[in-house]
């Protein structure tokens, strides 16, 4: 088991991040402010493993 730990860049914080895991298809909606604030947190089942994050700006 293992946690990864990753910093983003360009990140608006007063904009609003839709976060998607496309394995499990899980979506969570975050402020940039946190995303900078707490990074982007990626639990890994085993080890070696892999996993695809997407993030997107939700523009309103």
């Amino acid at each position: 088991m293992s946690n990864t730990v990753f910093r983003l860049r360009e990140i608006q914080p007063d904009a609003h991040y839709e976060v998607t895991d496309l394995d499990t298809e899980k979506k969570r909606t975050i402020t940039g402010k946190e995303l900078m604030n707490d990074e982007l947190k990626v639990h890994l089942a085993k080890n070696p493993d892999s996993t695809l994050i997407m993030y997107r700006c939700e523009h309103k």
